[in-house]
């Protein structure tokens, strides 16, 4: 796809957030709940498989486009970009990592179906000394026992890419549908952020898997995969944040150009151009960081995960100090949860755990500088 058809894309995007998902941002919040009607229009529209290859129905997008898109909709309510992400995350990594077996089992549900790819357990989360769940060889394939909690979409999704221990102790990697006997959920979570993100876990108990369904070993090592959704969802997760940004700094200067203190306009004292330049200046920087991640992505440069990691840490700080200027910036007003910037700043405080903690991105920031 050349770059007039791209952005063809993203004016088709642009249009769907802003006439279909921003009059919906308050109503999803309250609700805790994506719209039926929404949903089917996103399907539509073929969203779902913006990054999915022509092969397979899709558009083949970059990761660059499609980070991109997925800041246009985050402008417009995060929850449903979040959503997305957790889609996207899981087709990029089916596509680098399936055999053909599975591409032609689930090429054509990736248009109406949504993906997930667990990791996190009660017993640990980025760390994964302590997942607990298993694989055991059997003939035709293998019985899958264990649980996963917190997935982005969990209980939405209808197929799963969990990461199991295997026999010899690494790490395997299976394409699990909900429809297989011995799957099941296990309750939604009851966060304070973007509520309008499905959030829930899954159970296992001895769920059998054909030779099939087992990701393609040859093309990873171990944690490859983890490490490569990992990768794939800060560069999104950044662009989302971006987009918190960039809805909080788009609240305040339409607040700022009709209020007025005495007979100045808000936005012409200088205590509130600080903070207005303030939120620009940290939505500016959150997007050349991540678009600076999907380009090298897009070119094949490993250092990308560099970069992912940067866009989703600095990101997810700033959009969280920038929610608090721009609360600070219109007033007491903004402190009502009938005004969209305390469902902002929730959302943003979410993205500091998704994905690894701000505190384990450090970590592997100050790893890599070494």
């Amino acid at each position: 796809m050349d770059d007039d058809d791209e952005q063809l894309v993203l004016d088709m995007v642009e249009e769907f957030a802003q006439t279909e998902v921003a009059p919906l941002d308050m109503q999803i919040d309250a609700e805790r709940k994506i719209p039926d009607e929404l949903f089917r229009k996103m399907v539509e529209l073929d969203l779902l498989a913006m990054n999915a290859p022509e092969e397979w129905g899709g558009v083949d997008l970059s990761l660059s486009t499609v980070s991109r898109a997925l800041e246009i909709v985050a402008r417009a309510n995060a929850s449903v970009a979040v959503m997305l992400q957790g889609q996207f995350k899981t087709i990029f990594q089916l596509r680098r990592f399936g055999n053909e077996q599975l591409w032609d089992e689930y090429k054509d549900k990736v248009h109406d179906t949504i993906f997930a790819f667990p990791m996190t357990e009660s017993t640990g989360g980025s760390n994964p000394d302590f997942i607990q769940s298993r694989s055991k060889k059997v003939d035709g394939g293998y019985i899958l026992n264990g649980s996963k909690v917190m997935i982005t979409n969990g209980g939405f999704a209808q197929v799963y890419i969990p990461m199991v221990k295997n026999e010899e102790g690494g790490f395997d990697f299976f394409v699990v549908d909900s429809s297989m006997e011995g799957f099941s959920f296990t309750g939604q979570e009851n966060f304070i952020g973007l509520t309008g993100t499905p959030i829930g876990g899954i159970s296992m108990k001895d769920l059998f898997v054909p030779d099939s369904h087992r990701m393609d070993p040859s093309l990873y090592k171990e944690l490859s995969i983890a490490d490569s959704a990992h990768a794939d969802a800060r560069v999104l997760m950044g662009a989302v944040l971006a987009g918190i940004q960039k809805h909080a700094l788009n609240e305040v200067l339409a607040f700022s150009q009709q209020r007025k203190a005495g007979n100045q306009y808000l936005w012409e004292l200088q205590a509130i151009q600080r903070k207005i330049a303030d939120i620009s200046m940290g939505y500016q920087n959150t997007r050349l960081l991540y678009q600076e991640a999907a380009a090298r992505r897009d070119a094949g440069d490993s250092s990308y995960f560099l970069f992912a990691t940067m866009a989703k840490a600095y990101g997810s700080r700033q959009a969280v100090s920038g929610g608090d200027d721009a609360m600070q910036a219109i007033g007491a007003v903004a402190y009502s949860a009938d005004f969209p910037i305390a469902h902002l700043i929730r959302d943003a405080r979410a993205m500091e755990f998704a994905e690894g903690s701000v505190e384990k991105m450090r970590t592997e920031i100050t790893k890599w500088e070494i």
